[in-house]
């Protein structure tokens, strides 16, 4: 599941608060602290990763290129 983070006082149409904060959390790319909007990416097991929206280029490109490389190994 991909969502995107929102300040944690923010309401949504019927005053409850949409998913988590971003806010202390590490980006996955860059490793500084994030803040919110970012992009939150929940895998199995309850695993979580956050990233910067403006590392999200990055980061899908360095792992489109480690798959192709994956692929003709």
């Amino acid at each position: 599941m991909v969502v995107l983070t929102r300040p944690v006082s923010e309401l949504d149409e019927i005053g409850t608060t949409f998913g988590l904060s971003a806010a202390g959390q590490r980006c996955v790319y860059c490793g500084e602290l994030t803040h919110d909007p970012a992009i939150l990416w929940s895998g199995g097991e309850g695993s979580q990763i956050y990233i910067h929206a403006e590392c999200v280029d990055n980061f899908c490109t360095s792992l489109l290129r480690d798959m192709r490389e994956c692929l003709t190994l």
